[in-house]
C-alpha cells in the first residue's frame, strides 16, 4: 500500500491494499524507483510492476536462467534462512531484482547478484553485464545507481580513491579531462564523481 500526499491541496490519498506481506528474506538495493514511470518489485518474483491510473500493473515477467528457486528452496527460506542463502550463493542463484530505471528502450536493474541486467523492451530480450567500459574508468556492475527522472540516462558513482588507486584511469581522457581532473587534486575522502551515459535518440 502506498500512501500518497498532494502538495497542492494537502491531502492524503491511498493507492492499494493493507494486506501484509511478511518476506523472510530481504533485498539489497532500492525496492521501489521514480524512473520514466513508478517501477517497484519483491523477493522471490521475477515480474516488473509499475503503478498505471493508480493501479499496480505487472509489466513484464522475466525469465531469468540463473533464477532457479525450487519451491523447496523458497520453504526454506522461511523454515531455514541460513541454508536459503547457503544454497544461493553457492548457485549463483538470483533470488530477487532492485534498483529498476528506465530509458526509452532499456530497463535496467541488479539483483543479488554481481551483474546488471538490461532488459530490451522493444525485442523484450534479457540481458546481463559483468562489466561497462572496464578498459577506460573500471567502471562495473557495483557502480550503477538509479537516478530519478525521465532523461534517457543511466548514472554509475565512482569513489574519489578509485582515481587515487588507479591514476591509468587518466590515459582513458581526452588531455582536456585530465588537465582539470588534475587541477580538482582529487582526494580520497572527495565526494564521489558522477557519470552519466545517455541513451542516444536514434532520430539523431
Amino acid at each position: 500500500m502506498l500512501k500518497i500526499y498532494n502538495l497542492k491541496n494537502k491531502t492524503w490519498r491511498t493507492v492499494g491494499d493493507d494486506i501484509k506481506i511478511d518476506f523472510p528474506i530481504r533485498s539489497r538495493g532500492l525496492q521501489m524507483v521514480n524512473s520514466k514511470r513508478v517501477w517497484f518489485n519483491a523477493p522471490l518474483d521475477y515480474k516488473l510492476y509499475c503503478f498505471e491510473d493508480d493501479t499496480p500493473a505487472a509489466h513484464y515477467q522475466l525469465d531469468i536462467s540463473m533464477a532457479k528457486l525450487s519451491d523447496d528452496l523458497i520453504k526454506k527460506s522461511i523454515s531455514d534462512p541460513q541454508t536459503f542463502f547457503n544454497e544461493v550463493s553457492m548457485g549463483k542463484i538470483v533470488y530477487s531484482l532492485n534498483s529498476l530505471r528506465e530509458t526509452e528502450n532499456f530497463l535496467i536493474f541488479h539483483s543479488n547478484q554481481t551483474g546488471l541486467f538490461l532488459f530490451d523492451k522493444k525485442e523484450n530480450k534479457l540481458y546481463v553485464d559483468e562489466f561497462l567500459m572496464d578498459d577506460i574508468f573500471y567502471i562495473n556492475s557495483g557502480d550503477y545507481y538509479p537516478h530519478e527522472g525521465d532523461d534517457n540516462s543511466v548514472m554509475f558513482l565512482l569513489t574519489a580513491d578509485r582515481w587515487i588507486n588507479h591514476p591509468e584511469l587518466m590515459s582513458g581522457l581526452p588531455t582536456e579531462w585530465r588537465n582539470k581532473a588534475n587541477a580538482l587534486n582529487i582526494k580520497e575522502d572527495d565526494n564521489p564523481i558522477l557519470f552519466f551515459f545517455k541513451e542516444k535518440n536514434k532520430l539523431e
